[in-house]
């Protein structure tokens, strides 16, 4: 039914069967069992799937980052200062995390080895710098990034790798990156520490800032290693290129060269190593913020004493300075970006279903009789879009989601690609969400625009989460509302399975991304964008739902509560499913029929349900008609079987309604051809003539009735029969807003929800057989141009 709450798991005639759920339930426990065993194979191989990065080298102290998947235990790394081993080892380091090791007997300059199984890592050791070093504990979202891993010296491609994205490490986003890598890492990678090959290798084989977050105007060293008899070779330090700002030269020593430079701007810097036109682009980040402020406040005194000796007190000048550095931190996350001034959807009442028009108009129906759905009082004329040249605020809603306040930081707008306001946002605190907003004319037309935020773009903050930080939208995309309670919301940031914890917002907006990819894939032409998420434990009212094309509320963690969550996805299509319906969309299983419905005497087989079971090669002894198995390219759909993909019916019908606001329902299966005709074959290909051929078709309630009897007809010499028109007082000249109109067809009065829109054809000519023609293909074909006429052609079983 259109208008019920969320379905979780449909039963038996409703969607997916009882046997289905089962399957799924022993599908789903012999995968947590392989998953199981995938595990244990996983951490038996642990150490060939072990890698690392020394971070940085300072007196007394070694940073090692965990590159790999399996977590570097205690004790595990040996470490070698000029070929000898020292008594240091490390603490557990998880992957992705970096490690300290103390090294409390070393000297700066000299060349330290770090060793991992078979693997060896070399670089000298700076001199210690005091400025604080800040390290971000990384976790990377739960989507996919298509990219090339290092794994046992080869280079093997993933669909779905880290959502951080490459690391240029142990993730590249290139074959030609990771051999690189391969071949860089080769000359500085040995199973005994070394410091010198046979020749001299310019690219640097690993590059480090010390430390990787400071301030402006602070000192930083840039060490690198190189492989080969590289020694008093002389290397330049730039910014960008080879041809950018110079930072810096240094002379190779012992296969290592180090820079001390100072950087004097706020952003991100990345530095490439120059020598006789060869380059490469260092390993890690620089953190810049900006400088520490400095306020001055200057006080005089003076004073003066009486007494029997004069005295004189000059007068003191005191002058205080306080410093404050600004904090790195925080974890930024664009929310969504709101549109205003907001106009309404349509409100359209149904003569089953009259609760559209309340509380204005309580129990409203224009009509003693239903003639389709009908607009409520005060709703025709309504302006549903900004007009041409009208200004429009884009508001964007920035959480943080850490808890320590974020400092001061960048933001970007752009339209259409073009970057159109920066500006800085002050610090946000723990978990408080602000905003920015920009001003907009609003085109003439309702043609394709983006609009884009981004928080941050310099990288300033060291975060949790850097993908989530920007969000570009079409300015003429429909829009939801979403609300979530808060039992959901605080359980989305929770792991479930593979569903790593993220910010619930970010999760919501990746199901409304993913449906927006399920369009264009599908060649949907519509746009969809979020407008608002409040987490509220009430829906939206009434009145507010009329302001969006589309509204839900969220009151359970669907990863564990819906029986279409994709695991592996992270995106619940049985959510999908239902916000396709909010735009319009009906179930297009209503076109289905099965043996509770199906009321008719089989006359082959001598039983209830005519057409059904595997003997009419259905795929159930149940199914009396499955569009998804008669008609894949218009069945197989998220709107009938929750299908990953828009079918052909489902699509165009979106189309036909581009850049029309929603509120309507169904109302596409108008778009009818007048006429239909139907062409019967014998098995061999004839024409199937002068066969005697009943029609019967599914009422309101979805049931072929044996004693309605629509039509009984007899096919011509060309095996063609003709379904005239039916007329009645609800086919008027009324066209919808969205443009579809209720007119007489074949069908009748065609229900929005589409339960009659199925012709069940009895044939009988030297036996009986039984075929079905849904409403579904007529509107196809309608779409295709067959406005007033339309033949389909069914083979037959009969001789």
């Amino acid at each position: 039914m259109v208008f019920q709450k969320r379905k979780e798991i449909y039963v038996r005639g409703e969607g997916i069967r009882g046997t289905l759920v089962l399957f799924i339930v022993i599908i789903a426990t012999v995968s947590a069992i392989l998953g199981l065993l995938i595990l244990m194979s996983k951490t038996e191989q642990k150490q060939m799937d072990s890698s690392f990065e020394v971070v940085s080298l300072e007196e007394g102290k070694i940073l090692v980052k965990n590159t790999g998947e399996a977590a570097i235990k205690k004790g595990e790394l040996s470490v070698y200062i000029n070929s000898q081993k020292i008594d240091a080892s490390n603490e557990d380091i998880r992957p992705g995390q970096v490690g300290a090791i103390q090294i409390n007997e070393s000297k700066a300059g000299a060349l330290v080895s770090v060793r991992l199984g078979e693997q060896t890592k070399s670089m000298p050791i700076m001199p210690a710098i005091t400025t604080t070093t800040t390290i971000p504990d990384k976790i990377c979202p739960a989507v996919c990034v298509q990219m090339w891993q290092l794994k046992k010296n080869s280079c093997i491609y993933t669909d779905c790798g880290s959502g951080c994205g490459p690391d240029n490490v142990a993730t590249f986003g290139t074959e030609t990156e990771c051999k690189q890598k391969i071949a860089a890492t080769s000359i500085t990678t040995s199973t005994t520490p070394t410091t010198s090959t046979s020749s001299c290798a310019y690219v640097p084989s690993s590059m480090t800032f010390s430390p990787i977050s400071v301030q402006a105007g602070t000192p930083v060293i840039a060490s690198s290693l190189f492989g080969g008899a590289c020694n008093g070779k002389s290397l330049q330090l730039r910014e960008d290129s080879c041809a950018g700002t110079f930072a810096g030269s240094c002379t190779i020593s012992n296969g290592a060269c180090s820079v001390s430079f100072t950087p004097t701007a706020a952003k991100s810097y990345k530095f490439i190593y120059c020598e006789g036109g060869t380059s490469t682009q260092h390993l890690e980040t620089l953190i810049v913020t900006a400088a520490p402020t400095i306020s001055t406040s200057a006080s005089t005194s003076t004073s003066t004493s009486i007494s029997t000796s004069t005295s004189t007190s000059t007068p003191s000048t005191t002058t205080s300075t306080s410093v404050t550095a600004p904090v790195i931190g925080g974890d930024l996350d664009v929310a969504y970006i709101e549109r205003t001034p907001k106009y309404p959807r349509y409100r359209v009442t149904y003569f089953a279903d009259r609760r559209m028009c309340e509380p204005e108009n309580t129990n409203y129906y224009p009509y003693s009789e239903d003639r389709g759905p009908q607009l409520c009082p005060g709703e025709s004329g309504k302006k549903r879009w900004p007009d041409g040249g009208e200004t429009v605020t884009f508001t964007a809603y920035i959480k943080n989601n850490d808890n320590i306040a974020t400092g001061a930081f960048g933001f970007k707008w752009f339209i259409d690609g073009t970057e159109v306001k920066s500006s800085s946002h002050t610090s946000i605190g723990t978990g408080q969400t602000e905003n920015e907003i920009f001003q907009w004319t609003w085109p003439s037309d309702l043609n394709d625009h983006k609009v884009k935020f981004v928080a941050d773009p310099s990288n300033i903050i060291a975060e949790k989460f850097e993908t989530n930080n920007q969000i570009e939208d079409f300015t003429n995309a429909l829009y939801f509302f979403i609300a979530i309670n808060n039992a959901a919301y605080n359980s989305l940031k929770s792991q479930v399975g593979n569903s790593k914890p993220s910010p619930p917002e970010d999760w919501i907006r990746n199901q409304i991304n993913r449906m927006s990819s399920l369009f264009s894939s599908n060649g949907v032409l519509e746009r969809l964008r979020i407008d608002k998420i409040v987490i509220s434990d009430s829906d939206f009212s009434t009145s507010e739902k009329y302001n969006a094309d589309g509204t839900w509320f969220i009151n359970s963690d669907y990863r564990t509560t819906s029986g279409y969550y994709d695991s592996t996805e992270d995106i619940d299509y049985g959510l999908l499913h239902e916000l396709i319906h909010q735009l319009g969309i009906i179930d297009l299983y209503q076109m289905n029929s099965d043996t509770q419905y199906d009321k008719l005497q089989d006359k082959k087989y001598n039983r209830v349900g005519a057409g059904c079971g595997t003997e009419y090669g259905w795929p159930n002894v149940w199914d009396c008609y499955s569009i998804a198995s008669a008609q894949p390219s218009i069945g197989n759909d998220l709107a009938n079987n929750v299908a990953h993909q828009i079918g052909s019916h489902t699509g165009n019908a979106l189309n036909k309604n581009l850049h029309k606001r929603r509120g309507y329902f169904g109302e596409y299966l108008f778009d009818t051809p007048s006429t239909i005709k139907v062409k019967f074959l014998k098995s061999s290909g004839q024409p199937l003539d002068s066969a005697t051929i009943k029609v019967y078709q599914s009422g309101m309630d979805r049931i072929i009735d044996p004693t309605k009897l629509k039509q009984s007809l007899t096919a011509d010499v060309n095996g063609m029969i003709t379904l005239e028109p039916v007329t009645g007082s609800w086919a008027s000249p009324t066209t919808t807003e969205t443009g579809h109109q209720l007119k007489s067809n074949p069908f009748g009065l065609i229900s929005v929800v589409g339960q009659n829109g199925l012709f069940l054809f009895e044939i009988e000519k030297n036996g009986f057989d039984y075929k079905w023609l849904p409403l579904a293909l007529a509107n196809v074909e309608y779409w295709k141009g067959s406005t007033t006429e339309a033949t389909f052609t069914i083979t037959t079983t009969l001789a």
